[in-house]
C-alpha cells in the first residue's frame, strides 16, 4: 500500500456541513470578503493570468472551519481536508470547482490564496526564511516606519486591524437580539501571550535575527511583559482583548461573556492599544457611558495615551494600585484624592494611610499570631469603611470634557465647610500646574494629577471587590481560546504561518470561534436550567401502600411570572 492509499484509509469522516455553513455565514455577514475582493481588484493591473480554482472568498471560511474543529491552521491538514474530506456539497457552498486534484495541488492553491490576502494587509512584509541579517532588518524597519514605505505600512496596519476586529465583532454580535438588548456596555481589558515557534530574537537590533519571524518580540512573565534578554523569555506577540462583563456582579445570566475587540503587538508595547480597545468596543455597541475593569499595566500608562481619552470617551475605571501609589494621590481645592476617590481634607490621617498600613500588615503577617493578625486586619478594614463619612458624592456622570460635579458630605464626624461655602464643586479633567506638587522618581517635583488614579468605586470596598472581580472574565476568555481541547491557540504547532499578519489573522479567527462556542454554551446552559428536574416518588406509603404525594413548597407552587 502506498502512502496516498494509507492516508485515504486513515482519513477522518466528512466535514460537518453545519460547521461549514456557520463559517461561511460569519465571514459573509462581516463584510470582509467584499473588502478583500475590492483590495484585490485595486491591486490588479489587468485580468490576465491563470484563473483561481480556490477563490479568495473561500480562504477565511476554510481557516475558521478548521479552527472550529480544533485542528488549527496547518496548511497540509487543510490540503488533506480539501482532498479527502470535502464532497460535492462542500465545494458548491465555497464556490470551488470539484476538479481532479491531489493533496499537494490543494496545498499550493490554499497557500497562494492566503499569501495573496496577506499581501493586501501585511504592515510588516519581512522575509520569513530565517536568514535576515541585522542591518537588513533595521534598514527595512526604518523604511516602513519613517521612509518611503510608511504610507503603505500605515494603510496595511489600518486594514488588518479593521479585518481582524470585524471578524471578532461579527462573532460577538451573532448572539440573539434579546442578549444584546440587555447588555449595558461594561467590559474588561487584558493582554495575553501568542507564542511563535523558534528562538527569541535579540533585543539589540544590531544583532542578526534569530527567529524566522524577524519582527517577533520577547515575552516575560513579570512587569510589562517586555523580555529583557533572559533565557526564559518566549518568542511571540501579545493580543489584547476587550471582553463583555455583567452589568452588575450578580447578573451573570443575562448574556454570554464574549470578546468584542482585539489589538496585536510585540510584548510590552502597550502604548495606545488599551485606548484602541475601548474605542472599538464603544463604537461596536454605540455606547455612551460604561465601566472598564483593567489591571495595573493599564493604570500605569501615561495619562495622555490612556486616562484622558478614556475619560472623554465616557469611561469610568475600576482599577487596582501598586503599593507605592496607595494613600494620597492628588489634591484639588479643599479636597484630597485618596485611593481613587475624592474626600474632604478633614479626613484623619489614619484613614488616609489605612490601605498602606494594610499592605504593610500583609508583608509582615508572619510576625503576628493568627488572632492578633485577624484583629489588626479587621481594624484596618473598619478604617477603610469609615472613609465613607468623608467621601465626596458624584453628582451625575462626567461630561464630554471629563469634568464632574461632586457634593460635599453632610454627616462627616468632623464638620467640613467648603472654601466658597457652596455645597458642591466641579472638578476638572486636569488640575492646574500651580496646584500642590510632590516628589516623583529621582526627586523631581511633579504635579499630582488625580486623573491617573481616579476610579468609580471606593477602593477595597465590597462594591469595588465585586466589580473588580469581574476582570476574571477577560482572563478566563484569554485562557479558554488557548485550551488544547478547543481552539488551541496556545499551540504553536497548530499555526503553520509565520509573521505578524499571519499570527494576527489566525488569532482573530480563533477568538471568533471562541465567541461562537461561548454563545452556544450559554444558550444550552439556559435551556438546561429551564428544564424541570425529575423528582423521585416518596418512599413512605399510605395505608393502601401507595406512595405519599410529593411535597410542594410555596415557591414551587407559584405560577411562572
Amino acid at each position: 500500500m502506498g502512502s496516498e492509499e494509507r492516508d485515504d484509509e486513515h482519513a477522518l469522516g466528512p466535514v460537518s456541513l453545519a460547521y461549514l455553513r456557520n463559517s461561511i455565514a460569519l465571514i459573509e455577514d462581516s463584510g470582509i470578503n467584499d473588502k478583500i475582493m475590492q483590495w484585490d481588484g485595486d491591486a490588479r493591473t489587468s485580468n490576465a493570468g491563470r484563473k483561481r480554482v480556490l477563490p479568495l472568498t473561500a480562504i477565511l471560511p476554510i481557516m475558521l472551519l478548521h479552527i472550529q474543529m480544533g485542528r488549527g491552521v496547518v496548511y497540509l491538514d487543510i490540503a488533506n481536508t480539501l482532498h479527502r474530506r470535502f464532497g460535492t456539497k462542500h465545494f458548491e457552498l465555497l464556490g470551488i470547482p470539484n476538479k481532479p486534484s491531489d493533496k499537494m495541488d490543494w496545498y499550493h492553491r490554499f497557500w497562494r490564496g492566503l499569501k495573496q490576502i496577506l499581501g493586501h494587509i501585511d504592515p510588516y512584509p519581512f522575509p520569513l526564511d530565517g536568514r535576515m541579517k541585522a542591518g537588513d532588518y533595521a534598514a527595512r524597519l526604518a523604511d516602513l516606519t519613517h521612509g518611503e514605505g510608511k504610507k503603505q505600512h500605515e494603510r496595511n496596519l489600518e486594514r488588518i486591524d479593521w479585518l481582524c476586529n470585524q471578524l471578532v465583532l461579527a462573532s460577538a454580535q451573532s448572539m440573539p437580539e434579546e442578549f444584546l438588548r440587555q447588555y449595558q456596555g461594561n467590559c474588561a481589558i487584558d493582554a495575553s501571550l501568542i507564542a511563535v515557534q523558534g528562538r527569541q530574537n535579540p533585543t539589540n537590533l544590531e544583532l542578526n535575527r534569530s527567529n524566522p519571524d524577524p519582527f517577533s518580540g520577547r515575552y516575560r512573565r513579570g512587569g510589562k511583559h517586555d523580555g529583557k534578554g533572559a533565557k526564559t523569555d518566549i518568542a511571540g506577540y501579545e493580543v489584547e482583548t476587550a471582553t463583555t462583563v455583567w452589568n452588575r456582579p450578580s447578573e451573570s445570566e443575562l448574556f454570554p461573556s464574549v470578546v468584542t475587540a482585539i489589538s496585536f503587538h510585540k510584548p510590552g508595547k502597550l502604548v495606545g492599544h488599551g485606548m484602541k480597545l475601548i474605542e472599538r468596543h464603544k463604537a461596536a455597541f454605540a455606547l455612551d457611558r460604561f465601566l472598564v475593569m483593567a489591571d495595573r499595566a493599564y493604570n500605569n500608562s501615561r495619562i495622555e495615551t490612556f486616562h484622558i481619552p478614556a475619560r472623554k470617551a465616557g469611561v469610568e475605571l475600576v482599577i487596582d494600585y501598586r503599593a507605592k501609589d496607595l494613600g494620597l494621590q492628588g489634591i484639588y481645592a479643599d479636597l484630597y484624592l485618596v485611593d481613587g476617590n475624592w474626600h474632604v481634607r478633614s479626613m484623619p490621617q489614619k484613614l488616609i494611610d489605612a490601605s498602606r498600613d494594610l499592605v504593610d500588615l500583609e508583608k509582615s503577617r508572619s510576625e503576628f499570631e493568627r488572632v492578633d493578625y485577624n484583629q489588626k486586619r479587621a481594624a484596618l478594614f473598619a478604617r477603610l469603611k469609615n472613609r465613607s463619612h468623608y467621601r465626596m458624592t458624584a453628582k451625575g456622570l462626567p461630561d464630554p470634557d471629563g469634568y464632574q460635579r461632586f457634593t460635599y458630605p453632610t454627616k462627616s464626624p468632623v464638620p467640613h465647610t467648603s472654601l466658597d461655602g457652596k455645597k458642591s464643586i466641579m472638578i476638572p479633567l486636569l488640575i492646574p500646574d500651580k496646584a500642590v506638587k510632590a516628589k516623583g522618581p529621582g526627586g523631581k517635583s511633579r504635579v499630582l494629577q488625580p486623573l491617573k488614579h481616579l476610579q468609580r468605586f471606593a477602593y477595597m470596598s465590597e462594591e469595588w471587590s465585586n466589580h473588580y472581580g469581574m476582570r476574571n472574565l477577560v482572563e478566563a476568555s484569554n485562557s479558554r481560546f488557548k485550551d488544547a481541547n478547543q481552539e488551541d491557540l496556545g499551540n504553536t504547532k497548530k499555526r503553520s504561518g509565520r509573521g505578524f499578519s499571519s499570527n494576527y489573522l489566525v488569532t482573530a479567527l480563533a477568538i471568533s470561534s471562541f465567541n461562537l462556542r461561548s454563545i452556544a454554551a450559554f444558550i444550552l446552559k439556559l435551556r438546561d436550567k429551564a428544564v424541570e428536574k425529575p423528582f423521585r416518588a416518596r418512599r413512605r406509603k399510605d395505608e393502601n401502600k401507595r406512595p405519599l404525594a410529593r411535597l410542594v413548597t410555596a415557591q414551587a407552587a407559584a405560577p411562572p411570572g
